[in-house]
């Protein structure tokens, strides 16, 4: 199972790198339809990020059967930890 943190992190990584991508680009020198090349990859490369961190997302909050056992193993070990020294 995929870290929800891990997805956060690789997503932020990937926003990040694009945010730097469009305030470094120097904007100022590209006339209006120069400005549109670099517009639309931006767009596209913005859609791949959003696309990628969603499925990402999807994957780590799945229940798989690891999980329960895991959950169910806890609660076993909780509950023995619990039991009054009267009922033993």
């Amino acid at each position: 199972m995929i870290d929800v943190r891990l997805v956060a992190l690789l997503g932020a990584d990937k926003l990040n790198e694009l945010n730097e991508r469009l305030y470094r680009e120097e904007w100022h020198t590209f006339t209006l339809d120069d400005s549109a090349s670099p517009m639309e990859r931006f767009k596209a490369d913005a859609i791949s990020v959003v696309s990628r961190m969603r499925e990402d997302l999807k994957a780590s909050t799945r229940l798989e059967l690891q999980d329960i056992s895991h959950m169910l193993s806890g609660f076993r070990r909780q509950s023995s930890h619990n039991v009054s020294p009267l009922r033993k």
